[in-house]
């Protein structure tokens, strides 16, 4: 709309003025008529659905009542093969959907069998069949057993009624006499009769309904299998129609009323009913174009008026125009006088509506800009001595302060910014931000966007000159609104003295902790010389204070390797040598290990894998630290009693390891420190339990070597779950790097930094 002319705003303003009501009015009466025929078309879906559910109740309710009157005939019901073979032949004869009925005693012998072709002498034991069973369990409860597809994919059923001892009370007309869940002897059953009936016809017999012009009715099973369809070729090519949309909401129970897409992939209107006998289904569907067709003509009418409409719209729009855009021609006109300076010059004011008034406003406007100008003017020098008071306050900074303008060029620059590279703030000023100073990053240069408006934070950057190279952090404040002088502002933090220290600490760390290797390994080594010859010398007492001796000498050996391994980590001289490692099988390994420690709080370790291989390339050495520090943890954080389960499983690419406890977690504040070093929980220092907090930020250091992660799940007083995951082995990314590695492994060998990089 800016880019436009004002008679082309005004054209347009009348279209939505006119037409949009117009538009909206269709539309609702569209959308109205759009729902009362979905409505009815809903309504008459779930009536034509009951019915079907009815009558498939009703069809196979009827073969159940017939083959139960057939089995309380004298020859069926006392197993007489002459006269029975007689009566099914008549039987099967009478009822077009029966394929085959059959006539066992109680031992699930076949007595009788009789198909739509006469009598077949071959007989079998059906005891262990499904029907037999159920209808002999059952104890008179008749038995429909699951749809049966044959070679030409014809659906069929097989249906079992047991043969009861006829009884003087009992009511014929609920010929099933046995309650269901009332327990009858066996003595009471003396055979099956099994029918097996076709479900072919049960769509031209039963189910021949029409919904709507083009709407119709299927079943399908309670596993999604069709049974009946209006299409026969359809539904013998296509057995399964689980995936339908319709169907698989009816296998879910939602019995619902939808629009979906049906099974030929057509847009419908859909609704199902559960065949409340068998749990089947009867599916209702009606195509959208077929409800929705009595909308086409709305569609007709509404666009005629709508285009006559926009007519009569063009011609009031053209008359209006004219009206309005000559004095704003004028307005224009006066607009570039008073652009060009000239402030007195003055608009013939020829009307007393709301555009006269306009055009003597604009004659009192230049009279004012006169006014306002020589105000700036003052104004002006004012903001120019204050810019030169904030110079003076920017220089006397002791961070360095650096402004730049909208072209990168430094405007302002205090001298501890210029210290670092060595030169004053004169030899700087004027230059391009991007040549005067470099920001590097890990040896790599860091660009940074000085044209988006936003404050950004840039920590661990060194910034090279010819002398020296400094650590500083930066704070690059981007201005929303730029002005001609500055655009950015960046304060620089110099860290240089503060990195030399911390260096200076971490070399401490390790040079005292190399040094008290020495004398403690003579101390153990005496220790446990005490132990072998001396020990059984020794009172109990004594025997006791060289045992805890012995443990205080192993304690402070772990934590000595803690510190050498911290000051690995921090100086990045850290390596590890990978080879392809089972992964469950060294897990496994050192669960057993640590099965004594867990005995002695009456602990239980449940490893668990789900893959019985699984290969990663690793540093056995440094992962098996990593899992021996999580299960330490699990079992000495863990509650007496208490189980503790290990799991490794595969997830894509990755593998996971995770430790479960129950014990008392870890509180949503500590998670983000957890992985520091020297931090410890704080329930862990009233528990008792002892411990540096080296472990977790040693195992963080080593999962990263491998191109890993590590990290917790926990709710505090219901347990933590530590976990780490790996890279699955795969030859074409690892196989140069485990027999690189292998080549130069040691016992322990972490000398430096990552060798994949």
């Amino acid at each position: 709309m800016h880019g436009l002319k004002i008679r082309h705003k005004i054209l347009l303003l009348f279209l939505f003025v006119s037409l949009g009501p117009l538009l909206v009015v269709n539309l609702a009466l569209i959308f109205t008529t759009q729902s009362q025929l979905k409505r009815e078309a809903f309504v008459r879906q779930n009536l034509a659905a009951t019915q079907a559910a009815e009558r498939v109740d009703n069809f196979l309710g009827s073969k159940i009542d017939n083959l139960i009157f057939e089995s309380q005939t004298s020859a069926v019901r006392l197993l007489d093969t002459k006269d029975a073979s007689l009566n099914l032949a008549t039987y099967i004869k009478g009822d077009r959907d029966l394929l085959d009925i059959t006539l066992a005693n109680k031992q699930g012998k076949q007595l009788v069998v009789v198909n739509r072709s006469g009598l077949i002498e071959k007989h079998v034991n059906i005891a262990a069949s499904d029907a037999f069973r159920a209808a002999t369990f059952l104890a008179g409860k008749e038995y429909i057993g699951p749809v049966i597809y044959d070679e030409n994919r014809s659906p069929h059923v097989l249906i079992a009624v047991p043969l009861i001892k006829f009884n003087q009370q009992q009511d014929l007309s609920h010929l099933s006499t046995a309650e269901f869940g009332k327990y009858r002897s066996q003595s009471d059953i003396t055979g099956v009769l099994i029918g097996n009936y076709s479900l072919g016809n049960l769509w031209d017999s039963v189910l021949s309904i029409k919904i709507g012009e083009q709407g119709y009715a299927y079943v399908v099973d309670d596993k999604g299998n069709l049974i009946a369809h209006p299409d026969d070729k359809f539904r013998r090519n296509n057995q399964v129609v689980a995936a339908v949309h319709q169907v698989n909401h009816f296998l879910e129970g939602k019995n619902d009323q939808h629009q979906s897409t049906s099974e030929r992939g057509q847009a419908v209107l859909s609704s199902s009913k559960e065949i409340s006998r068998t749990k089947w289904g009867v599916i209702t569907e009606e195509p959208i174009s077929s409800v929705y067709k009595e909308v086409s003509a709305l569609y007709r009418l509404g666009i005629s008026v709508f285009i006559g409409a926009a007519v009569l719209v063009f011609v009031l729009s053209f008359l209006m125009r004219k009206q309005i855009l000559t004095p704003i021609q004028s307005l224009s006109a006066g607009a570039d006088r008073l652009g060009s300076g000239d402030f007195n010059y003055k608009l013939p004011v020829k009307t007393n509506d709301e555009l006269g008034h306009l055009a003597e406003n604009f004659n009192k406007m230049g009279g004012n800009l006169s006014l306002m100008i020589g105000s700036l003017k003052d104004k002006n020098l004012t903001l120019e001595i204050e810019h030169n008071k904030l110079n003076s306050i920017i220089k006397s900074v002791s961070d360095g302060i650096v402004a730049i303008d909208n072209n990168h060029k430094i405007v302002s620059i205090n001298p501890p910014a210029a210290k670092l590279l060595d030169r004053s703030d004169t030899e700087i000023m004027g230059q391009q931000i991007e040549h005067a100073y470099q920001w590097l990053h890990d040896d790599k240069a860091v660009q940074i966007d000085y044209d988006k408006p936003g404050i950004y934070l840039y920590n661990g950057l060194v910034v090279p000159s010819p002398n020296k190279a400094s650590y500083v952090n930066l704070v690059v404040v981007i201005l929303e609104n730029k002005t001609s002088d500055v655009s950015a502002i960046i304060t620089i933090r110099d860290l240089t003295q503060s990195r030399e220290l911390e260096v200076m600490k971490v070399d401490f760390v390790a040079i005292a902790a190399h040094e008290l290797r020495t004398p403690l390994t003579f101390l153990r080594g005496y220790l446990e010389l005490m132990k072998n010859q001396d020990a059984p010398k020794l009172p109990p007492d004594g025997q006791e204070r060289l045992h805890r001796a012995l443990i205080g000498t192993d304690q402070l050996s772990t934590l000595i390797n803690n510190l050498l391994n911290v000051s690995r980590v921090e100086r990045g001289s850290m390596e590890i040598h990978m080879t392809k490692v089972d992964l469950p099988k060294l897990v496994n390994s050192l669960c057993n290990q640590q099965q004594s420690s867990a005995k002695m709080k009456n602990q239980k370790l449940i490893f668990s894998a789900k893959e019985p291989e699984i290969t990663v390339p690793a540093d056995a050495s440094a992962l098996s630290e990593v899992i021996n520090n999580l299960l330490n943890n699990a079992i000495k954080y863990s509650p007496d009693n208490g189980q503790i389960e290990i799991n490794v499983t595969r997830q894509d690419d990755l593998a996971r390891v995770s430790v479960k406890d129950y014990g008392l977690g870890i509180p949503p504040e500590a998670k983000s420190r957890l992985f520091r070093k020297f931090y410890r929980v704080e329930h862990s220092l009233t528990t008792g339990n002892r411990g540096t907090g080296l472990g977790l930020y040693i195992s963080k250091a080593i999962i990263e070597l491998h191109h890993g992660e590590i990290g917790v799940e926990s709710e505090a007083g219901k347990g933590s779950t530590f976990y780490f995951t790996l890279p699955i082995y795969d030859d074409a990314k690892h196989a140069k790097l485990v027999s690189e590695t292998n080549q130069v492994m040691g016992t322990r060998g972490w000398l430096k930094k990552d060798p994949t990089n």
